[in-house]
């Protein structure tokens, strides 16, 4: 059974539901964790790891600057992303379902602040290859960019000046600058700090049995090299010394507004911000958010603005 039919709204930042294809996605998965929880295990793991593609590229000009178009192989898969402009560079990474068509709204902002902006295609999203994906392959689609961006024309290597990821994109955000990503400042945007918490929402979607629940989650242990620890992005947003603000938005009903919070008081450095009203995606939009995270970026205050600071 194809994976691609469903769409789990718990973890999708941007896909519909299918009533009558999740119901039966879920009595198909129902039966076989009856009969092999093993095998249910398998397919719903791949479920997981399955994002509902959505391919709005970003304009080939924002803010009237051309973009470069970068296409590059991280692990076999074909990964693009689009550069504007020169100056420090900001990297705009995306969420689960999303694509880089998402930061249309942000990127003329920082692009006519005066920065370079790179916008990515994660893997299994937009343009991009592949058709699942998990953190550690975002991880390294991350560092593959950052140093195609640095070195694949000889430039001297240089810091980014900022990272903003939302939702799963500032999930990977958080672990590849765990992992060595250097960036002098992050914004996250609803970003998510627990993502094993989205296996009971998949699980109940798919009418899993403990059994198989408890083999999917194993199999996503193997697939984080063994330790559910390495995407944990709570803790690793302990290590983190950089300025941080995160906004979470207190109506969204994807990822919930505690994961937000618990990021930023476990990360030194960072400031707090609730917004209300505009869920989950709408912090890409809202003209308040975008004009403190391009002020943020680009190494200026954060004003007070119409959502609350320091909740």
């Amino acid at each position: 059974m194809s994976t691609s039919a469903v769409s789990v709204q718990q973890k999708s930042t941007t896909g519909r539901s299918y009533p009558w294809q999740l119901r039966a996605f879920r009595a198909w998965f129902t039966a076989l964790s009856r009969v092999s929880p093993r095998l249910a295990g398998k397919h719903a793991t791949r479920v997981f790891f399955t994002p509902q593609r959505r391919t709005s590229r970003p304009p080939s000009v924002l803010a009237g600057v051309r973009a470069d178009e970068l296409r590059l192989r991280v692990d076999g898969t074909e990964v693009r992303a689009w550069s504007y402009g020169r100056g420090p560079t900001i990297l705009l990474v995306h969420g689960w379902g999303g694509c880089a068509g998402d930061w249309t709204s942000l990127a003329p902002l920082l692009i006519e602040s005066g920065h370079r902006v790179v916008l990515v295609d994660l893997p299994a999203h937009g343009a991009s290859g592949g058709k699942r994906t998990a953190l550690p392959d975002m991880v390294r689609a991350l560092h593959a960019v950052v140093y195609e961006l640095a070195f694949g024309r000889g430039d001297e290597f240089e810091p980014l000046a900022a990272v903003v990821g939302h939702s799963f994109g500032g999930a990977a955000a958080v672990l590849a600058m765990e992992d060595g990503l250097q960036a002098r400042r992050m914004v996250l945007l609803n970003p998510v700090g627990d993502p094993m918490s989205f296996t009971d929402p998949i699980a109940q979607a798919l009418g899993l049995t403990r059994a198989t629940l408890a083999n999917m989650r194993e199999r996503i242990r193997i697939r984080a090299g063994g330790d559910l620890a390495a995407i944990d992005v709570v803790r690793a947003a302990a290590t983190l010394s950089i300025p941080g603000l995160v906004i979470h938005d207190a109506d969204d009903t994807t990822v919930p507004w505690a994961q937000g919070r618990d990021i930023a008081r476990a990360w030194p450095n960072a400031r707090f911000a609730t917004a209300r009203g505009l869920g989950h995606r709408g912090t890409l939009k809202d003209p308040a958010v975008l004009a403190a995270v391009a002020s943020f970026a680009a190494g200026h205050p954060v004003a007070e603005t119409t959502f609350t600071l320091g909740d």
